[in-house]
């Protein structure tokens, strides 16, 4: 951070400094002023203050009236952390250890050093807000700065849709969706900023969330065929979604190759009464819901299909481009094998960012081509569908304080009650 305020100029610290007071006195402001004004250096950083807030105003879901979620454990952990104090050498025995199930570094290490100062679950939340907004910041950012395309219209559409992709109110399970953010910014700027750092944050993704050994693997086993020709790539791509959903006992040979509290996991996902259970839960989804899970599948599968048959040559010119398009059809082919695995199918999420994110560097030159106004109105009601439902998802984790609220009027509020219960009752 340091270094970019070494070039700011004075107007662009005074912006910042009036930016911050605003945002002290409504942080909602933060997050209308980071987009508003997202050339400035220091955008990013409003949104990351903002993801701050967000984390302190989360309303974590009580099992006494929903199913149980991630971040009530992480609560009663922190209550449980502050109420019986362990040392740190106590902590870092247990982790990866199938006795005490801590196959995670991350959440346990945050959750650990906050317990020592309150058992205030708003206080974790908001540490878990801040770093979760500061990864995913770093992400839209970035995009924004390789593509150099004007938020308007269409782009402004699709940056929406991309922000919500793996939004703020996924702290809910912040150990897998920080490890996403952690994962996606290591691809993005091993390709196209940093290959040294860009390979430390992808193999740092497995101490926010142990699952990201599986695509770590994948990354590296796919840096000795990258040479292999797109066209071989985008062939298996296509022949992957035929074969969707290998059996999950395939993977148990190989879990023998992976450390004990790996395999453990593994093992738990593939139990075939694991994925009994799971299959019957999934028999309840709504409609809406299974036509957002469609879309964010059919949405990434157009976008490659149409940019492989319309953009292939200018993608070929550029070697980052290649490689790294030719990763995204390299990582279906497993995700569709193991889509059959409870869990897996999270991982959709990395081949649909990572996809939106090419198709949205190269949106001023997509948009030259023939049929771009064509594929648009195509995606555009899909698009809609995400955005919809992601949004639905954000009213059950924020009440009205999230807009009209600060740190000091939501420090008095106990219980907010959540959105939902306004809009919807």
């Amino acid at each position: 951070m340091s270094e970019s305020f070494t070039v700011y100029s004075k107007k662009s610290l005074k912006e910042f400094g009036i930016s911050l007071v605003l945002y002290l006195i409504l942080p909602f402001s933060s997050l209308v002023i980071s987009f508003v004004l997202y050339r400035k250096k220091w955008a990013k950083y409003l949104f990351v203050l903002f993801g701050l807030y967000f984390g302190f105003t989360f309303i974590i879901p009580s099992s006494k009236v929903n199913l149980p979620s991630d971040s009530e454990f992480y609560a009663m952990e922190l209550q449980n952390y502050h109420i019986n104090p362990i040392s740190f050498k106590e902590l870092v025995n247990g982790f990866y250890s199938v006795d005490t199930l801590q196959s995670d570094i991350y959440q346990p290490l945050v959750t650990w050093c906050v317990s020592a100062f309150t058992d205030d679950p708003h206080v974790l939340f908001a540490v878990f807000g801040l770093v979760f907004s500061f990864f995913l910041g770093k992400i839209i950012w970035l995009m924004i700065d390789i593509s150099a395309v004007k938020l308007a219209g269409f782009a402004s559409y699709l940056l929406l849709t991309f922000v919500l992709l793996n939004p703020l109110w996924n702290i809910n399970g912040v150990r897998m969706w920080t490890g996403l953010n952690v994962f996606l910014l290591g691809v993005i700027m091993f390709y196209f900023k940093n290959k040294p750092k860009g390979f430390i944050l992808i193999l740092c993704s497995c101490l926010v969330h142990v699952s990201f050994t599986i695509p770590i693997v994948f990354f590296i086993i796919y840096q000795f065929v990258s040479k292999i020709n797109i066209n071989y790539f985008f062939v298996l791509f296509i022949v992957s979604f035929l074969f969707k959903g290998l059996p999950p006992s395939l993977l148990n040979t190989v879990t023998d190759f992976f450390p004990e509290f790996v395999k453990y996991k593994l093992d738990f996902y593939t139990d075939p009464n694991t994925v009994a259970l799971v299959a019957e839960e999934n028999k309840d989804t709504s409609l809406f819901i299974l036509a957002s899970q469609f879309s964010q599948s059919f949405v990434p599968f157009l976008i490659i299909c149409y940019m492989f048959f319309s953009y292939k040559k200018e993608i070929i010119r550029n070697e980052s481009f290649l490689l790294f398009y030719k990763f995204l059809l390299f990582n279906v082919l497993w995700i569709n094998m193991s889509a059959i695995i409870p869990s897996f199918g999270r991982f959709l999420t990395i081949f649909l960012i990572l996809s939106m994110f090419f198709f949205f560097i190269n949106l001023n030159q997509l948009m030259k081509l023939p049929y771009f106004n064509t594929l648009k109105l195509i995606l555009l009601p899909f698009l809609s569908i995400i955005i919809v439902q992601k949004l639905r998802e954000f009213i059950d984790f924020q009440s009205v304080f999230i807009f009209v609220g600060n740190f000091i009027t939501s420090s008095f509020v106990s219980e907010p009650t959540p959105l939902v219960n306004v809009l919807l009752k």
